[in-house]
């Protein structure tokens, strides 16, 4: 029996040493990223920007500061960082401190708050100010395999509004990008013209022209051009 309960717990130890390794070493952030990810109102990320301090910078680790404040997940401090359109929305964001299994290894950054942002109004900010939510990831997954992945998000208006807009988006609904390129409209104008083609190929069964009119005659009477030229007097 104790040889049984000190197999499993090295069986354990040895899958806990495992997954820290998966996760990688710690992280020593900068001053701006301790202060963007332990911000507690907007007051402290207004003073940044009122001193002008560099908020775009490339992290050594830890993720850069729209990340953070993605994680924090406090509206009002996104809301200022935001507002300052001081930092890129549209960038690839790395995402080998907090890794998503399935995803590459750098996603748009819509995505990662998809993922992580513990609150709706985070990603509505986002939206809001520009991010593309639209196209999808280097390995081909929309927005929504993220949103579906957040306990917080999923099944929610906001997924429903995202799917309604990539049902119309022509980068990743076929059908839709066939109707904007004219296919299916192209289609039925070349059906039309069929059928207007044979509308104006059908004529009177007996016609003679005059060199100016054509005139019309039953079948059992000719038109006799001595005969119909007579005026009767």
């Amino acid at each position: 029996m104790r040889k049984i309960l000190l197999a499993s717990l090295c069986g354990l130890t040895l899958f806990a040493g495992n997954a820290l390794a998966a996760k990688g070493k710690e992280c020593s952030y900068s001053p701006l990223q301790q202060l963007i990810r332990n911000a507690r109102d907007a007051s402290e990320i207004s003073e940044l920007i009122n001193n002008q301090v560099n908020l775009n910078i490339k992290p050594r680790c830890g993720g850069n500061v729209l990340q953070l404040a993605i994680l924090r997940g406090n509206p009002e401090v996104m809301r200022v960082l935001l507002e300052a359109d001081m930092l890129s929305l549209n960038d690839k964001v790395s995402i080998v401190d907090y890794p998503i299994p399935g995803a590459p290894k750098e996603i748009p950054l819509a995505f990662f708050a998809a993922y992580y942002s513990p609150r709706a109004d985070i990603m509505s900010l986002l939206i809001d100010a520009g991010a593309n939510v639209m196209g999808t990831d280097d390995r081909g997954e929309t927005i929504l395999w993220y949103l579906n992945q957040n306990p917080v998000l999923m099944n929610t208006q906001l997924v429903d509004d995202l799917t309604n807009r990539l049902l119309m988006d022509p980068s990743v609904n076929g059908a839709q990008e066939n109707v904007k390129k004219g296919k299916f409209i192209k289609n039925n104008k070349k059906s039309d013209k069929s059928d207007k083609d044979k509308k104006e190929k059908k004529e009177p069964v007996n016609a003679v022209s005059s060199g100016f009119d054509v005139i019309e005659t039953e079948p059992d009477n000719a038109y006799n051009p001595q005969r119909d030229s007579q005026i009767d007097l």
